[in-house]
């Protein structure tokens, strides 16, 4: 008896791919069984009595469960489609393929670790998604045009590799099916349509990805401060969060949405004095010292008024409070969330017949004129690939001095234009002290505020006593910072005679201090010595800011010990450490010093060669066999006048090791 083709491939399919199959009606696409492809099994004995019962019957298989599909049809143009996308993108990375009976052609992706994708039509022109829920026609399946499905590759398909599917494509994905744009809330919900509005936010909330406990943190924070009459208290809210999340499958969220606007108006609710902002995050975070938050909220503040863009990173380890510290500002006026950026998601080349219909065309088109990014983690950038993060840092200097420009397609072809002033606030790990010579050797752009070291035990004690209430916790603090900005008015700034002294000083020191030095990647020689960065650029931001602190209700003290210690902050932490043991003395070895970071020598001697390269320091060679010895130089005492400027910083310095 001759074997047959559809039931041996089922059961190939089946057993060694362990890709769940189901009957189809011969020649057709439509299934057999009762449920369809939610019948699909891997159960051989009941993929024989069904081949026995329909032995010409098709092969399907759901997808969603061990891959999805990217279904080309080349007759609504999804040719013409992929190929403007790999025009922009690249290539798409080698897959399982198989061509149809209908002259069109899937790749198959391998489903991203604890994430859904659904089924989509027309996502483009003539592609759509095949995910959960959907099911593919396999070979030897025969079209309905009787042309049979086939495999291509070289090899049999079980010998074949599903691909992760290439990050450019998932963010393309993301766009068009999480809105870009915002969900704009009525500034004031009336008490008829309560229920409704904010049901349709937390669908569309839903829809984005997002899960029970955010979706409750934006239903109740918006039931407090937009209903009219407040008739739904915490626990409607979390079962209008918990039925939504049961009825509607979170949306995929392979990768971060490149905008998440929040609304302009701003919301109704209670003031708050910055005293009162600080003590709501030290309730809830453990914050030896809540400078953090007035300089988080005094570059905000700094942005709104006249001048140029000030960009502050918050830098700290994981877990150290950054994120919510961050996600705390996303419901302010011209605030859009990036998990990450590339050039695509700044400016996307994409023709506009391909947008979805509320996608902005990148970051920056839904920026406009003005607005703030809010960067999760520049982590993630800088651990792209050496070009395309040389690509992006040029980019974001641009960017910052308020125009961009974006060459794409064959030889630069096509370019897009933005102009506008975009503020950015976003944290980064101490990788960034890494690419400190990249960055800085093409123009820092960045202000740094290091988190202070804390007591860990007393950390991991506070978070236990908040357990459980995390959607409280982020609730009061995205109202307190709402609160503090609720009637913000840009206040008239003049400094005095000795504060430009005093300004001027600590941007001198710093900006030599941090300035570039190449070294061989290999030996880690210096190549090159940069020329030493001019003060400009970084005096007019520590202006800003220190305005921008003072308009939100800090003392000229405070804000003062603030920026004293945001300089420090922004010289590569090994340089600062190095600086701070020789201030104190007249000379000190290179051992010493490397004792006294607790670094090894080498590694200590480095940082005291770049200081040394750009005339912070003074090296005395004792001779052979015997430790260098180093000094402040008499251009940095002059510079910096450390008899009135930087025992200030010191005292920072110490105060905050003294955290630890």
């Amino acid at each position: 008896m001759k074997p047959n083709p559809f039931l041996r491939a089922a059961l190939a399919y089946a057993s060694r791919l362990e890709w769940p199959v189901f009957p189809l009606k011969p020649q057709a696409k439509e299934p057999l069984t009762q449920h369809g492809c939610k019948d699909g099994t891997l159960d051989l004995a009941q993929i024989k009595t069904w081949w026995s019962k329909w032995p010409n019957a098709n092969i399907g298989i759901p997808t969603g469960i061990k891959f999805w599909a990217l279904d080309i049809d080349p007759r609504h143009g999804g040719d013409e489609s992929l190929r403007l996308l790999v025009y922009e993108h690249g290539a798409l990375t080698d897959t399982i393929q198989q061509m149809t009976g209908g002259g069109g052609r899937q790749y198959l992706y391998d489903l991203p670790d604890q994430q859904k994708i659904g089924c989509l039509t027309a996502v483009w022109d003539g592609i759509d998604i095949r995910g959960e829920g959907g099911y593919i026609v396999v070979p030897p399946s025969i079209h309905p045009s009787k042309r049979p499905y086939v495999w291509d590759g070289a090899t049999s398909i079980t010998e074949q590799i599903l691909a992760t599917p290439d990050a450019w494509l998932l963010l393309e994905l993301a766009k068009k099916i999480k809105p870009s744009g915002p969900f704009t809330l009525p500034e004031i919900i009336k008490k008829g349509a309560q229920y409704k509005t904010l049901h349709k936010m937390g669908s569309k909330m839903r829809g984005m990805g997002a899960e029970e406990p955010e979706i409750f943190a934006a239903l109740w924070a918006a039931m407090q401060s937009r209903c009219e009459d407040p008739d739904q208290g915490p626990e409607k809210m979390k079962k209008l969060a918990r039925d939504i999340c049961k009825r509607y499958p979170a949306g995929p969220s392979t990768a971060p949405p490149p905008v998440v606007t929040v609304s302009k108006p701003a919301l109704p609710g209670p003031q708050f004095t910055l005293t009162e902002v600080q003590q709501v995050f030290s309730r809830w975070l453990h914050l030896p010292d809540p400078g953090i938050i007035t300089l988080t909220l005094g570059a905000i503040a700094a942005n709104r008024l006249k001048g140029d863009a000030v960009w502050l990173l918050l830098i700290g380890p994981p877990a150290s409070g950054k994120t919510e510290i961050l996600d705390s500002l996303l419901e302010l006026p011209d605030m859009h969330s990036a998990g990450t950026l590339t050039e695509a998601a700044l400016l996307t080349g994409v023709p506009r017949r391909e947008h979805a219909a509320n996608a902005s065309g990148g970051l920056l088109r839904a920026i406009g004129e003005f607005g703030f990014i809010v960067l999760k983690d520049l982590t993630s950038t800088l651990s792209m690939g050496r070009e395309a993060r040389s690509l992006l840092l040029a980019a974001l200097r641009e960017i910052h001095d308020g125009a961009w420009t974006r060459h794409f397609g064959t030889d630069g072809g096509k370019a897009l234009h933005w102009k506008g002033k975009c503020a950015l606030i976003g944290g980064c790990t101490p990788i960034i002290d890494e690419h400190h010579a990249v960055m800085a050797s093409m123009g820092e752009r960045f202000l740094l505020c290091r988190l202070p070291e804390v007591d860990t035990r007393a950390q991991a004690q506070q978070a236990l006593e908040h357990l459980g209430k995390e959607v409280e916790m982020r609730c009061e603090m995205t109202q307190a910072v709402n609160g503090l900005f609720r009637s913000f008015q840009p206040a008239p700034f003049h400094l005095d005679e000795p504060t430009r002294k005093r300004l001027s000083a600590l941007a001198a020191f710093t900006s030599r201090a941090r300035s570039a030095v190449i070294r061989d990647s290999y030996k880690r020689d210096i190549d090159l010595v940069p020329g030493t960065e001019r003060p400009a650029r970084l005096v007019l931001a520590l202006a800003r800011l220190f305005h921008g602190m003072r308009v939100v209700g800090a003392s000229e003290t405070e804000a003062w010990r603030l920026i004293c210690a945001l300089s420090l902050d922004c010289i590569p932490e090994i340089r600062r450490r190095v600086f701070e043991q020789i201030y104190p003395y007249k000379q000190v070895s290179t051992t010493d010093i490397a004792v006294a970071i607790d670094y090894p020598t080498t590694t200590a001697r480095r940082a005291l060669e770049d200081l040394a390269a750009h005339g912070i320091l003074t090296r005395t060679s004792r001779g052979s066999g015997r430790s260098d010895e180093w000094e402040i130089s008499p251009v940095c005492n002059e510079l910096i006048g450390l008899e009135t400027t930087f025992p200030e910083m010191l005292g920072q310095v110490k105060r905050k090791s003294a955290g630890a």
